[in-house]
C-alpha cells in the first residue's frame, strides 16, 4: 500500500487498530509518516486527540490534529449527504470527512484501521447475539413450537428482537442485530410489485454466508 506516486498518510485515532497500521507504515516506509486525527474541543469525553498524540509520539510520526467545535461538525451535514448521495446512519462519517478534508491539504491517499472490527469481530452486536442465543437456542430448539406461535403475535411484537432470532433457524438470526427497518412492517409498506422485486431476504443473505463458514464456532460464522 506504501507504493505510490502521491504522498501518504495514516488516520490515527489511538486505538488498536489504526495504530498498529500506522506504525506498521513507519517502520515499512524507513522514515517519517504523516499522521491525522480529529479531536474535538470543549473537553468533550469521547474525543481521542490525547490518545492519537501519545501513538503518533511513540512512532515518531509528523501529527496533525484537527481541533473542531460541535457545531462545525453539524454544519458538514449537507456536504456529508452529497458525498454518500444515499441514506447513511453512521455518525462517524460526519467527523471523517473534516478530518479527510484536513489531511487532503498534505497527502493525497490515507491509511485508516477500518475494517477491523468486521474481520476480528470486535462490534459489541456479535457478542450481543452470542449471549442472546441462549435465549433464543431454546426459542428455536426443534422441539420448541415457538416459530408457530411468533406467526401469530401482532406485528409489534414480532418487532422484537429476541423473539424474532428465536423464530428463525440458527443461520439466519445474526441477521435480525441492527435491523432496523424491520421485515414484519413490509408487507403494509410496499407494494405488491415492489415486493415481488425483492427477491432476497438480508436473512437469506447472511445464512449463505453462515454455511459458507468452514469454522465450527458460531461467533465466528
Amino acid at each position: 500500500m506504501l507504493v505510490s506516486d502521491v504522498p501518504l498518510g495514516a488516520f490515527v485515532s489511538g486505538g488498536v487498530d489504526s495504530s498498529l497500521v500506522a506504525a506498521m507504515m513507519a517502520q515499512s516506509a524507513g522514515r517519517t509518516i504523516d499522521t491525522f486525527n480529529v479531536g474535538f474541543a470543549g473537553g468533550v469525553r469521547e474525543s481521542e486527540h490525547e490518545h492519537a498524540a501519545r501513538v503518533a509520539r511513540h512512532i515518531g510520526s509528523n501529527h496533525h490534529t484537527l481541533m473542531v467545535e460541535l457545531t462545525a461538525v453539524l454544519g458538514t451535514l449537507e456536504r456529508w449527504v452529497d458525498v454518500f448521495d444515499e441514506p447513511f446512519g453512521d455518525q462517524a462519517a460526519l467527523p471523517t470527512l473534516l478530518l479527510a478534508e484536513f489531511a487532503r491539504k498534505d497527502v493525497t491517499v490515507a491509511l485508516t484501521g477500518e475494517g477491523a472490527d468486521e474481520v476480528f469481530g470486535g462490534y459489541a452486536s456479535y457478542g450481543n447475539r452470542v449471549r442472546e442465543e441462549r435465549i433464543t437456542g431454546v426459542l428455536g430448539a426443534r422441539w420448541s413450537p415457538w416459530r408457530s406461535l411468533y406467526r401469530m403475535l401482532p406485528v409489534v411484537a414480532r418487532k422484537n428482537r429476541i423473539l424474532k432470532a428465536g423464530a428463525r433457524p440458527l443461520a439466519e438470526r445474526y441477521a435480525t442485530i441492527g435491523n432496523i427497518y424491520d421485515e414484519a412492517l413490509r408487507p403494509g409498506l410496499y407494494s405488491a410489485a415492489f415486493g415481488d422485486a425483492v427477491s432476497e431476504r438480508i436473512a437469506q443473505y447472511a445464512a449463505r454466508h453462515f454455511e459458507e463458514c468452514n469454522s465450527g464456532a458460531y461467533h465466528d460464522r
